[in-house]
């Protein structure tokens, strides 16, 4: 199959070091422009507190990019946006962003056999497939009622020491309900499908923004997300292209060069392995990442005539592919006109070796042999894609060096722009900055 080659992309040629003493005046840095790093420059902005803001890579964004390739939009990844997270609404102009989302609930695959899960409260043409579809009892059913209604209001305070997995079975759920739904579909929430390695709070946390809201993707991609953030920050704040050797918790950064800069306060908002490498050994050795893999595919004709999510129901372990996904259903402008973007997704620690091939061999039995005629676009592994912490007040600053990013709070967009902003207005505070 000779559209299942993985084309040669040429690589970016990396960041350039630069004489940082030569590029900030400021008395605080942040190390890091992705979420969590926006979230804190527009918190320190608000205040009045000027700053520099240094970024490795030529993108801001973090782990929250997009590619064009051909007309089609390719994020990094799987990514969606829940309106309904509390710092979405405070920090992002959501009208501006023109999202769009997914359907509620979700296509099973089981043994062949496709059953829809759907919200009986915003779909309900679909209340009688979910009350007697094959994906658990009626009385599961209801008891997804029962965790809709209970999540509502509820907030994160930590991990709890219940599982996820024991808290599906704590509330009465079947083994059949959570392996072929909740397994695959907070799978690809979490990127793993053990859950017994996710705190049942969260997932309690998390039902409740799927409920109020629909797992969405802006017009122009999810880039669109910080690419707004910072268009709202003095462009002269900004170094790209920029890379940090070292942090001293005494403020001083270190650049590539060999040059120094001493700061009043750093904020540092990497992800855990890069806080590791910057502040070696005040920053604990990082706990190994989830990791996901999304491989893109164009096709002249959708796999699904509605835009839910397509989850793997059978039994883990059953192949790579956790869950499929069609965005230029939701958001037309994912794909140029005539042709379908289809994003086949896999997670855990094997998710890098799901390849085109395997892919279509195993959406074919979900999709039959029009699957054979999807032309592969593009892969995109990410290794670090979401931390193993589900919170860690411990580790919120040392000394001069405040800490920022979504392992501090949740693993997700909510807790990157949750931690930026809560240490940007600490320090603004410290420092003395009134809200403007």
């Amino acid at each position: 199959m000779s559209q299942t080659k993985t084309p040669h992309r040429t690589s970016d040629p990396g960041p350039v070091p630069c004489d940082i003493q030569l590029m900030s005046d400021s008395k605080v840095a942040i190390i890091g422009g992705g979420l969590a790093g926006l979230a804190a420059a527009k918190a320190l902005k608000n205040y009045g507190i000027p700053f520099t803001l240094f970024e490795a890579s030529k993108n801001l964004g973090g782990r929250v990019q997009s590619d064009r390739h051909d007309g089609f939009i390719l994020d990094h990844g799987f990514q969606i946006l829940l309106p309904a997270y509390p710092e979405a609404q405070a920090q992002l102009d959501l009208e501006a962003l023109d999202l769009r989302g997914y359907l509620p609930g979700a296509i099973v695959f089981h043994h062949h056999r496709a059953s829809l899960i759907a919200d009986p409260f915003r779909k309900p043409s679909a209340i009688l497939s979910t009350a007697f579809s094959s994906v658990g009892s009626f009385a599961d059913k209801l008891k997804v009622l029962a965790l809709r209604s209970g999540s509502k209001m509820m907030t994160y305070e930590g991990p709890s020491n219940v599982t996820a997995l024991q808290g599906l079975r704590n509330a009465g759920f079947s083994d059949k309900m959570i392996d072929r739904f909740f397994r695959p579909f907070y799978g690809g929430i979490f990127l793993t499908a053990d859950l017994n390695d996710v705190p049942y709070s969260f997932l309690q946390y998390l039902f409740r923004f799927f409920s109020e809201s629909l797992a969405s993707i802006p017009k122009n991609g999810m880039e669109a997300i910080p690419t707004q953030m910072a268009a709202d920050l003095p462009a002269d704040s900004l170094r790209l292209r920029t890379p940090v050797k070292a942090v001293d918790v005494d403020g001083t950064i270190h650049g590539l060069d060999g040059s120094k800069l001493q700061f009043d306060h750093v904020i540092l908002a990497v992800q855990e392995p890069a806080a590791h490498r910057l502040l070696k050994s005040n920053f604990p050795t990082p706990i190994q990442a989830r990791s996901s893999q999304t491989l893109y595919f164009s096709a002249d004709i959708a796999p699904i005539d509605e835009p839910y999510l397509v989850i793997n129901g059978n039994a883990e372990g059953s192949g790579h592919v956790n869950h499929v996904a069609v965005p230029s259903l939701v958001q037309p402008n994912y794909a140029p006109k005539g042709k379908h973007l289809i994003a086949v997704n896999a997670v855990g620690r094997d998710a890098h070796q799901m390849t085109a091939e395997k892919a279509i061999h195993e959406v074919i039995p979900w999709f039959g042999n029009e699957a054979r005629a999807w032309k592969f676009l593009s892969a995109k592994p990410v290794y670090f894609a979401l931390p193993r912490r589900f919170g860690s007040p411990e580790l919120k600053s040392i000394d001069k060096v405040t800490l920022a990013g979504d392992f501090l709070e949740t693993p997700s967009i909510q807790g990157a722009l949750l931690s930026g902003r809560k240490a940007g207005e600490a320090l603004a505070l410290k420092l003395g900055g009134s809200s403007r």
